[in-house]
C-alpha cells in the first residue's frame, strides 16, 4: 500500500469517515486532488470492505472548451478504472443571472444538489471530495481574517452529513508526490491561478509570503490549529446541546420556545451564545444570515434590567422577545412598534466609507474607484456588490426600506417600473418585499439591494469615477 493511501486509511478510521459496506460517490473535477482521491479510494476498497465507488463530475460550463475537456478526461479515467461515471452539466453563468446570485455561490449550490441527488438515486451512503490540508489552512485563515469565531477558525470539517474529506490529512505536496510516483495524470483548472478570487489570493500570495518571511511551516501550523479548534468546538457544541434541552421549553400553542433569562445568563458566555443560536436554528430551520452580531444583540437585551417588552428583530422573519424574566424565540407575529417607527426612516450613507444601519440590519461599504477599464478586474456577479457611475449620483445618499409606490428603472430596461411589479416578476416572497433595503440619492432609487441597480447609474467606459458599494447583513 502506498504511503499516502496508508495515511489516508488511518485518518478515515480515526475520524470514522467510512463504515463497512459504504458505497462512495467520489466527486472528481479532474484536478490533482480529486483524481488522486479516486485512485486512493479504489486502492482502499479491500481494507475498508466497501463496494466499487461511483465517479461524479459537474461541468459548470464556465471555461468553454476547457470545461468540456475536463468532463471528457474524467469520463475516460472512470472508464479506464472500470467505474460508473455520472456527469452533470449546468449553464451556471445564465442561472446565476436568473437567480441574482454570484457565480461561485450558484455553482456551489447546484454542484452540492447534484451530488446529493445522485447519491440518493444510486444508494451511495457517502460523498467524497478532494479537500486537502492546504485547503483547510487556507479556509481557516480566510475565516479568521473575516472576524469569524471558533467555527470559522475550525475550517473544513472531515465530515458533514454524507460528505467526507479523506485527504484532509494530506498536504498538496504529498498528493502531488503520490500522483507523480503512481503515474497519475490530471488536468489543470485555469481559474485556480486567477487572483480575482479571495481564496487564490490566500493560496498564491498570503500564505507563501508568511512561509517565506515568517514561519516556513505556517500551513501545517494553521491546519493543526484548525483541528484543535474543531475539537474544542465539538466539545462546546455537545455541552450546549445538552444545556439547550435543559434550559429551553417548547410552547405548545405555537412554534415558539422560551428560556428563563436568569438561567441563561448564569452559564458561561461561550455556552450562552450556542444555546441562543441553537434555539434560533430550531425555530427558523437554519442559521442563514444569522451572525454573531445578532446573537450579541439578543444577549445584550437579556442582560439589561429593564421592565416591559423588548424585541430584537432577526433575519429570516424571526424575533427574540424579552418579557420580564423570559426570553421568547419565535416567528415574527407582526411589525413591532420599534420597527414600525423605522419603516419611514431615511438613513444617511457615508460617501465613501462604512455606514452601519442597525434598524435595517445593514452595513454598507463604499469605495471610490477609477473608471474606464480599471474596474474590469472586479467581480460583477455578486448580488450584494454594486458598481455605480459616480458621475450620475446626486448627493446625499440615503438608505431605507422599500415602500409601496416606489418605482425605478431596472438595469437593462428603458422605462420606469413599479417596485411592486419588479418584486412580483422576480418572485420575491410577499413577507420579504417591504423589508428589502434600497439605496437612493437626492433624485432616484439607485439600488434595490441584493437584486438590481438602476439603469440610470449603469457604468460605461466613459465613466470617470465608479462607486463600489458592498452590502452585508449585521
Amino acid at each position: 500500500m502506498k504511503e499516502l493511501s496508508a495515511k489516508t486509511l488511518e485518518f478515515i478510521k480515526k475520524e470514522s469517515l467510512v463504515d463497512r459496506g459504504d458505497k462512495i460517490l467520489v466527486a472528481v473535477s479532474g484536478g490533482i486532488d480529486s483524481i488522486s482521491l479516486l485512485y486512493v479510494i479504489k486502492e482502499l476498497m479491500g481494507a475498508l470492505d466497501i463496494p466499487t465507488p461511483v465517479v461524479a463530475h459537474v461541468n459548470h460550463n464556465l471555461r468553454g472548451m476547457e470545461s468540456d475537456r475536463d468532463e471528457e478526461f474524467v469520463r475516460m479515467q472512470a472508464k479506464g478504472l472500470g467505474l460508473q461515471f455520472v456527469p452533470a452539466s449546468f449553464n451556471i453563468r445564465e442561472i446565476a443571472v436568473e437567480d441574482k446570485s454570484s457565480i461561485q455561490e450558484t455553482a456551489r449550490r447546484y454542484r452540492l444538489k447534484f451530488l446529493e441527488d445522485t447519491a440518493k438515486e444510486l444508494n451511495c451512503t457517502k460523498i467524497a471530495t478532494g479537500h486537502n490540508q492546504d485547503d483547510l489552512a487556507e479556509t481557516a485563515l480566510m475565516w479568521i481574517t473575516r472576524g469569524a469565531g471558533i467555527k470559522g477558525a475550525a475550517g473544513i470539517p472531515p465530515k458533514r452529513d454524507k460528505f467526507i474529506r479523506p485527504l484532509l490529512c494530506c498536504s498538496r505536496a504529498e498528493i502531488a508526490n503520490f500522483a507523480e510516483e503512481a503515474g497519475i495524470i490530471h488536468v489543470e483548472d485555469s481559474s485556480n491561478v486567477k487572483l480575482d478570487y479571495v481564496r487564490n489570493v490566500f493560496r498564491h500570495e498570503v500564505l507563501p509570503l508568511i512561509e517565506s518571511k515568517c514561519y516556513n511551516s505556517a500551513k501545517n501550523n494553521i491546519a493543526r490549529f484548525a483541528e484543535i479548534m474543531r475539537t474544542d468546538m465539538d466539545y462546546l457544541d455537545g455541552v450546549a446541546q445538552e444545556l439547550t434541552k435543559e434550559l429551553v421549553s417548547d410552547i405548545s400553542v405555537k412554534d415558539e420556545k422560551s428560556i428563563e433569562v436568569d438561567e441563561l445568563l448564569s452559564v458561561h458566555p461561550a455556552l450562552q451564545t450556542r444555546v441562543v443560536r441553537q434555539t434560533i436554528k430550531d425555530i427558523a430551520g437554519n442559521l442563514d444570515n444569522i451572525s454573531h452580531y445578532h446573537i450579541e444583540k439578543v444577549l445584550e437585551m437579556c442582560s439589561k434590567k429593564e421592565s416591559g417588552t423588548k424585541i430584537v428583530s432577526l433575519p429570516g422573519n424571526i424575533e427574540a422577545v424579552k418579557v420580564y424574566s423570559k426570553l421568547f424565540i419565535r416567528p415574527k407575529l407582526g411589525v413591532d412598534n420599534d420597527e414600525d417607527d423605522h419603516k419611514d426612516s431615511r438613513y444617511n450613507v457615508k460617501y465613501p466609507g462604512t455606514t452601519i444601519i442597525e434598524p435595517l440590519s445593514l452595513r454598507l461599504d463604499i469605495e471610490l474607484l477609477a473608471g474606464g477599464k480599471a474596474v474590469e478586474k472586479y467581480n460583477f456577479d455578486d448580488p450584494f456588490i454594486a458598481f455605480i457611475n459616480s458621475d450620475k449620483v446626486q448627493l446625499p445618499l440615503t438608505a431605507r426600506f422599500a415602500e409601496q409606490g416606489d418605482s425605478f428603472t431596472p438595469l437593462g430596461s428603458t422605462g420606469s417600473k413599479k417596485l411592486s411589479d419588479f418584486f412580483i416578476d422576480k418572485k420575491i416572497p410577499v413577507d420579504e418585499r417591504w423589508n428589502t433595503p434600497v439605496l437612493t440619492d437626492n433624485e432616484n432609487m439607485i439600488w434595490v439591494i441584493g437584486h438590481r441597480i438602476s439603469e440610470l447609474y449603469r457604468l460605461n467606459y466613459a465613466s470617470k469615477n465608479v462607486l463600489m458599494i458592498k452590502a452585508s447583513w449585521l
